[in-house]
């Protein structure tokens, strides 16, 4: 049966009331009247997106952009990367003026320049309910933000703007912090990849010192140096405000890190600071954890990964761990070449810490015996709740690979007896199938939330013991298996734990060796399991007739959840509209 526009846009929408547009499912397809008539008509229909080539030409756009004046049930608006003509873009704010229920507009990557910042300004202005705008990645420089500046001065409901990727330099920065000096609404600006100086650094302070609404503040890729963080360590010292601040991907060296550590000291606010890839040394580590032990500081999540922290950085990091004051419940230390020694430091502060509960220390290869010292550190601690040790391997130091396993093993045996610990990532190693064996029986006893183990070289035999785990856990929501040895007979297995299993929604079987064979005994068994809602396919090999047949075997599964969207290059090629009852996204089956 043929079905109308209409049934074709319902089909599309997900269950929490989302319709995407992207330059494979276009609008033409159905039609701008259909869209209008629903989005009109329909209060189910929450989230509209309109990604790259949605349009096929800009009259279209305008029938659409007209509509939204009069719209009640819209809540957000995406149209990114449209290449919006000036006459579009003024249609569109023209009707959004009127607009009183959509509360998130992105305009990112729409090539937007000075002219329409007037525009957005003069909306800004005239409409009170939009809260969340996206301007990211366009095309507008000093003038424009100077124009949006205006508006925001007049605006009393917008509580976050990115202004990320537009080349405002220190002239646009100055515009917009003086605009927002005596703002109340804006919780959250971001001005990553601006072109950030030292007079838009100085300019920063002044507004923080005075404005004490805005919560967080992105300055992530602007080439800001030591000098840059003297001024903002110095509103750090006088700000009761702001709650989060990234500067990661700057030039913070360790007089940088000095100055930002003083302000720490005295600030009873912040509680999250990234400063991943910098360039500061052990000084700039030692600054920071001396402000972690102070017992006013109130950070709690500090990340350095990419710097150069070394040995005795990391061990710096450790003792302020083993502060009776230590309060930090995330730290992320990965690629910064912690050595053994570290590792040893961190085990030791593992064993008293009880505030730490993510830790991330990825990216730094270390021997057996450093593992084995962080899996003595974890039996003891009881507060952790997520684990990052990807890429840990040390695969020079031993052409003996059960050696170097042992270390992986002594941790999978701990992570089968700790309390708290939700989600482990073992992703990158080399996973011996007697740590599977461990692993497994993790999964068993029905702690973890999250396991991730792409790309471990765990054989066909470990990837059998983890499936068949499954059957028996009743905590696991989500497990990653991609890049591994998973072949048919592990598929097979798979889907007999799947049949049984009621708590896994997601599962990754990507660039695996499967064929069409394994994948359609995964397929049986989702007309029987009822609470995956995301099985991950990339890379995988099967043929168009296969493809079509999957199609037809899903088309009839009773199940509850809605199928997200046709994606290219997915399992669904048959040329069928999705059913409503389908609900596993299988992507990118090739």
């Amino acid at each position: 049966m043929l079905l109308t526009p209409i049934q074709v846009l319902k089909k599309r929408c997900i269950v929490d009331g989302t319709l995407c547009f992207d330059d494979c499912t276009r609008l033409d397809e159905c039609g701008v009247a259909a869209l209008v008539e629903l989005s009109q008509s329909s209060a189910a229909l929450k989230h509209l997106c309109f990604k790259s080539g949605s349009f096929s030409c800009s009259e279209d756009f305008k029938v659409f952009a007209q509509s939204l004046g009069n719209n009640v049930h819209l809540k957000s608006l995406l149209i990114s990367g449209n290449d919006l003509s000036d006459e579009s873009f003024s249609s569109l704010l023209n009707s959004l003026a009127r607009n009183s229920t959509l509360t998130l507009l992105d305009l990112s990557h729409n090539n937007l320049r000075g002219a329409s910042c007037k525009l957005l300004a003069n909306l800004l202005k005239a409409n009170s309910a939009i809260a969340d705008l996206n301007l990211s990645d366009n095309a507008f420089g000093v003038w424009g933000c100077q124009e949006l500046a205006e508006g925001i001065k007049s605006n009393q409901t917008l509580t976050a703007i990115s202004i990320s990727g537009n080349r405002t330099g220190d002239e646009g920065c100055q515009a917009l912090t003086d605009a927002i000096k005596n703002n109340k609404s804006l919780r959250r600006i971001d001005l990553s990849c601006v072109q950030l100086g030292a007079e838009g650094c100085k300019a920063l302070t002044a507004c923080l010192e005075q404005n004490q609404t805005l919560a967080e503040l992105i300055l992530y890729c602007n080439s800001i140096d030591d000098e840059g963080c003297a001024l903002l360590g110095l509103s750090l010292e006088r700000n009761c405000g702001l709650m989060s601040l990234d500067l990661s991907f700057n030039d913070v060296g360790d007089a940088g890190c000095k100055a930002l550590a003083a302000g720490l000291k005295r600030n009873v606010t912040l509680a999250i600071l990234d400063l991943s890839q910098n360039s500061f040394g052990f000084e700039g580590c030692q600054a920071l954890a001396e402000s972690l032990s102070q017992p006013n500081t109130k950070l709690r999540s500090l990340r350095v990964s990419g710097n150069c922290v070394g040995i005795e950085g990391c061990q710096a990091f450790a003792a302020a761990l083993e502060h009776p004051h230590a309060n930090l419940s995330s730290i992320d230390l990965s690629s910064c070449d912690i050595g053994h020694e570290g590792c040893y430091a961190l085990a030791d502060a593992l064993m008293v810490n009880s505030a730490l509960t993510s830790m991330n220390l990825a990216g730094n290869p270390v021997g057996n015996q450093a593992m084995i010292a962080l899996a003595a550190g974890l039996a003891v601690n009881q507060s952790l709740v997520e684990m990052k040790l990807c890429r840990m391997h040390n695969f020079d130091q031993s052409s003996d690979s059960g050696v170097v396993n042992e270390g992986f093993e002594k941790m999978a045996a701990v992570l089968k007896l700790h309390e708290t610990l939700a989600t482990v990532d073992l992703s990158g190693n080399m996973l011996s199938d007697a740590c599977c064996d461990e692993l497994a029986q993790t999964v068993k006893l029905g702690r973890l939330k999250e396991i991730i183990l792409a790309g471990c070289h765990i054989s066909p035999a470990g990837c059998c013991k983890l499936a068949a785990a499954l059957e028996e856990n009743t905590s696991v929501t989500r497990m990653n298996l991609s890049g591994n040895c998973v072949h048919d007979s592990v598929c097979k297995v798979l889907a007999l734990s799947l049949i049984k299993n009621k708590t896994l929604r997601s599962l990754d079987l990507s660039s695996n060796p499967m064929t069409t064979e394994g994948i359609e005994a995964l397929v049986d068994a989702l007309q029987i399991n009822r609470t995956l809602i995301d099985l991950a396919l990339k890379n995988c090999t099967m043929s168009k007739d296969a493809r079509r047949a999957m199609n037809e075997k899903l088309e009839s599964a009773q199940t509850r959840q809605v199928m997200e969207q046709l994606f290219s290059n997915s399992v669904y090629l048959a040329g069928k509209e999705i059913p409503a009852d389908v609900k596993t996204i299988i992507t990118n089956c090739l």
